[in-house]
């Protein structure tokens, strides 16, 4: 086993390449290209549109009274006929909002983990027998973390503060709803979906079991069958935690969904209606009925192999569409200036000019915190399918996998022989299809409250 094989030469490159990158280029740029935000208007555009006569600016008194009503704004009439000028969103214009930081690194960083990873996929393909170290493992991990990281610093920006008792609450009730939902979930996984996590768990108790006897570390009598429920706790507390951080991304979606809806053409709604129902289906392709039709059923469509390849491109194949689809999802959300600009002419009273500019540029500053809700929901399931197919032992292309073999003591030992393929492939599948199983739930949720209660 070479430490400096391909995959660790991969990687060096690969991150030298990502800290030059980084210094002159990003990928953000080309993510948010096209998008146009609204300008808010300005103190002389309002006085003109509604009417108000300009101070005389002459004395001294006459330009501090001036001065004093840009401080504090001046009021207008809601129903003020005044316009929005579009300005296309640039890179210089982004670089103040919050949050940029983590959206610039996070879209550089997994465009090279997954090119590292797919990389060396490849180069397995083509030497399936190579025991070098893959490192394209790390990145992937590394880039889940800073997914996770992100959601956190998200979530922690909204809820610790004293103007957002509804949304902290809401959290907490959804955190506890899916911590339930992840107990029953994770219990009775293999009764309804193709997992296989309680042959995997007694895979792994058993293996340990027989290294612990070799090596004489504890007698037979004491080596007995462990429950269970200690994992089943454990990962219902990582799930719903995953979960409640998820609420507001997904909620975010729906909102740019149900808006680009009204203004897309028949062939673009039919898209958007595929990229929105897509993980529905992928869902169903774990169920056991799925499974029992298409590998054990009369015609056998698909082997074992073939069936999982078809469900890591489905993840991916969504995936592709959701990052195709970004233009008028977000473009929807930047559009939310001029719709409350709309509705607020509909109104009758005075709103302050700052107030009133605040609320216009409001939509444009949460660009990057928009931008982080609609993409991390996609990100990482796709991270999980990737290390699903590197640490489960999936091929790409539907090839039969390599049976592990113990010939020593020493190896059992190895972590890579107690946590072995089929132990990881019941985990990260685990992980995918609750992932998936959460988004499609808060998605639909979020659709239905667009459509019929807000």
């Amino acid at each position: 086993m070479a430490i400096l094989g391909v995959h660790t030469v991969t990687s060096l490159i690969a991150l030298t390449i990502l800290s030059k990158f980084r210094g002159r280029y990003n990928l953000s740029t080309i993510f948010l290209k096209g998008l146009y935000r609204y300008l808010p208007p300005s103190n002389e555009h309002l006085k003109e549109a509604a009417h108000i006569p300009a101070l005389n600016t002459r004395g001294r008194r006459r330009r501090q009274e001036k001065e004093e009503q840009e401080a504090k704004g001046f009021r207008v009439p809601k129903g003020t006929d005044f316009n929005l000028y579009l300005m296309e969103v640039k890179r210089e214009h982004m670089e103040q909002l919050p949050f940029y930081e983590h959206f610039v690194w996070l879209i550089d960083f997994l465009f090279f983990a997954l090119l590292v990873s797919a990389i060396s996929a490849f180069f397995n393909f083509l030497l399936p027998g190579n025991q070098d170290v893959n490192v394209s493992n790390i990145w992937l991990v590394i880039g889940a973390t800073w997914i996770l990281h992100t959601l956190t610093k998200l979530t922690s920006a909204m809820l610790f503060s004293e103007e957002v008792e509804a949304e902290r609450n809401l959290v907490i009730c959804f955190a506890a709803f899916y911590f339930l939902g992840a107990m029953v979930f994770v219990m009775s996984c293999d009764k309804w979906l193709d997992i296989q996590f309680v042959d995997a768990f007694e895979s792994l108790i058993k293996r340990a079991n027989d290294f612990l006897l070799s090596q004489n570390v504890a007698a037979e009598s004491l080596l007995q069958a462990r429950s269970p429920l200690l994992l089943y706790v454990t990962l219902s507390f990582m799930f719903a935690f995953t979960a409640s951080m998820l609420v507001f991304p997904n909620f975010r979606y729906a909102t740019m969904y149900s808006h680009s809806l009204k203004v897309a053409s028949p062939p673009m709604k039919f898209v958007l209606h595929v990229t929105f129902l897509l993980p529905l289906f992928v869902i169903l392709l774990y169920t056991k009925p799925a499974h029992a039709y298409l590998v054990n059923g009369p015609r056998k469509l698909l082997d074992e192999n073939q069936l999982n390849t078809l469900r890591l491109w489905a993840v991916v194949g969504w995936a592709l569409l959701r990052i195709a689809l970004r233009k008028p999802h977000l473009q929807s959300h930047l559009d939310l200036a001029i719709h409350r600009v709309s509705s607020l002419k509909k109104e009758t009273g005075n709103v302050n000019s700052l107030d009133l500019q605040r609320m216009v540029f409001r939509y444009f500053s949460y660009l990057c915190v928009a931008a982080l809700q609609y993409f991390i929901p996609v990100f990482l399931p796709l991270v999980l399918c990737f290390l699903l197919s590197s640490l489960g032992n999936v091929s790409w292309i539907g090839l039969p996998t390599q049976a592990e073999t113990l010939n020593s003591a020493d190896q059992m030992a190895s972590l890579h022989i107690l946590i072995n393929s089929n132990v990881q492939h019941a985990f990260w599948t685990l992980c995918l299809v609750f992932s998936l199983a959460v988004n499609t739930s808060l998605s639909f949720i979020g659709f239905i409250y667009n459509s019929y209660v807000s």
